[in-house]
């Protein structure tokens, strides 16, 4: 009994990820795909805004399901090209370490368990 609650529980938290993630990303993406306005944004909010980008890119990196090119197209646009090439770097970089360091115990475990399951 435990075990289909656990399951259950599993299935739960991967839908409601997904659904998230789309309701998110969604607007994430219409958002920097115009960009006259996204550029008036960036120029608005000044340095802050370059943070705030760099959180959409690891958001991205984390929620793999929102799609990367419109971010860079944006970054490329609002920043120019060196300066939104090494935004879209650091950014994909932070993100890849977030989800590192977050899948980096629970995978040693999974990949035992598939092990253990795999000899018997």
């Amino acid at each position: 009994m435990k075990k289909h609650v656990q399951r259950f529980f599993s299935i739960l938290a991967i839908i409601l990820f997904f659904v998230i993630t789309y309701y998110m990303g969604r607007p994430l993406v219409a958002f920097v795909s115009e960009p006259g306005a996204f550029q008036a944004w960036v120029d608005a909010q000044g340095f802050v805004g370059v943070l705030l980008f760099l959180g959409m890119l690891v958001l991205q990196v984390f929620a793999a399901i929102i799609p990367g090119g419109p971010f860079e197209i944006a970054a490329g646009y609002a920043f120019g090209i060196v300066k939104g090439s090494l935004i879209c770097a650091i950014g994909t970089t932070l993100g890849s370490m977030v989800v590192f360091f977050l899948v980096s115990d629970t995978n040693s475990c999974i990949c035992s368990l598939k092990i253990q399951n795999w000899k018997n």
